[in-house]
């Protein structure tokens, strides 16, 4: 799939396209809308009276082919621009790996799902990993903090001995190495 993100900013390029209807187009989705793309080709049949045929025809050659590229706020009005009947974009519109944005969009909400989930996790575990610091005397902590930083040293030489870690924390493995394990 060819996507482009930067800060939550998006461009997948997307096709439609129809045999029997007789257009194949290329767009850019940005996350909202389409850019249908200079060059495509769109359907010479117009079903639609919502549809501006005037200006349909002024953005299109004799050969029904797009002049330059035009946004559109959302897939469905590029999907209805493009097919010239009504249409749902997000059914219609496909990705270069086959699938409809609709079905693009639900992943992407899984996956913002699942990553929110795992920040509230990592939070929970990092606020009890606080608390049990906090019941720490000051010389247990100056303990662990010298076991971490030891334990730092020897990753960066890759010369860790789990069972010498265990030997010198009077408790097993300190918390303070989930943080690294």
């Amino acid at each position: 799939m060819d996507t482009v993100c930067a800060k939550e900013k998006i461009a997948i390029q997307v096709f439609m396209s129809s045999e029997r209807s007789n257009y194949n187009a290329a767009g850019v989705f940005d996350g909202k809308g389409i850019t249908v793309q200079k060059g495509s080709a769109v359907s010479a049949k117009v079903r639609l009276s919502q549809l501006d045929t005037e200006k349909r025809k002024r953005l299109l050659t004799d050969d029904m082919l797009l002049i330059r590229d035009v946004h559109f706020s959302t897939p469905d009005a590029a999907a209805m621009f493009v097919a010239g009947r009504a249409a749902s974009g997000w059914l219609e519109w496909r990705l270069t790996s086959g699938e409809s944005l609709s079905t693009f969009k639900e992943q992407q909400r899984e996956i913002a799902s699942v990553a929110k989930a795992h920040t509230e996790k990592s939070s929970l575990e990092e606020a009890e990993i606080l608390r049990d610091l906090s019941q720490l005397s000051k010389p247990e902590l100056r303990a662990r903090k010298r076991l971490i930083n030891r334990t730092r040293n020897m990753a960066r030489t890759k010369l860790i001995d789990l069972t010498d870690i265990n030997q010198n924390s009077a408790g097993g493995v300190p918390i303070f190495l989930k943080l690294f394990i």
